[in-house]
């Protein structure tokens, strides 16, 4: 994110924030089913926001596929010929853990199916509408410094688990409360007595990477 902003920045010329500011929302996926609804949400969205008419023809990356590879070159703004980045990087699909049981065809199937059955509701409810796609051309003459017609909405509830059975999101959330609780308690143990030996609940992650503390196996 660094070195992209940065980059970024320097091909417009410009000096200020890239990203948001914001925290980074980080969802937790409950089951097989919530982590295919995301990957299809995810290559619907430029369809979805009525952008281009088929996910292959938006013009930056998108890829869902386990497996699929693409090397990335190395901008050639911003970075030096003789620095230490990388000319090229390669980027590749990796399957999500929770998928890894399904046979990689039927996996790749299967997302192929939702991801067309979604494409076919978008166009179904844009004609009704009357509405249509902007088209790569288009998108690729927005500026940069363009803002959109209508306002973001703000003040919505910032979700950590996505589940769509109902059961499942409780338990879930529940789990949460109890790893807020346990890091807490550990956070303030370690605030007061710097004890090394301090143990934090498994998952936690700034304290483990920034201060290297002691974490439950899990």
């Amino acid at each position: 994110h660094k070195y992209v902003s940065k980059a970024v920045n320097a091909s417009y010329g410009r000096w200020e924030n890239l990203w948001s500011s914001e925290k980074t929302s980080v969802i937790l996926l409950e089951s097989e089913e919530d982590v295919l609804d995301k990957i299809r949400y995810i290559v619907c969205n430029p369809v979805e926001a009525g952008l281009v008419a088929n996910p292959d023809n938006w013009p930056g990356s998108l890829m869902y596929k386990p497996g699929q590879s693409k090397i990335v070159k190395r901008p050639e703004i911003y970075f030096k010929d003789d620095g230490v980045m990388p000319k090229s990087s390669t980027l590749t699909i990796e399957t999500p853990p929770v998928l890894k049981k399904i046979r990689q065809s039927l996996l790749v199937k299967e997302l192929t199916n939702r991801i067309n059955t979604a494409i076919s509701n978008i166009k179904d409810a844009m004609r009704r509408e009357g509405r249509r796609f902007m088209g790569v051309a288009e998108v690729l003459k927005q500026k940069c410094s363009a803002s959109p017609r209508t306002q973001a909405s703000h003040r919505n509830m910032n979700s950590r688990v996505a589940c769509k059975n109902k059961w499942g999101r409780i338990e879930a959330i529940a789990r949460n409360k109890v790893f807020l609780a346990e890091y807490y308690k550990a956070l303030a143990i370690w605030k007061e007595t710097k004890d090394p030996q301090t143990v934090f609940p498994a998952g936690t992650y700034a304290m483990r990477i920034y201060n290297g503390v002691n974490c439950s196996p899990g």
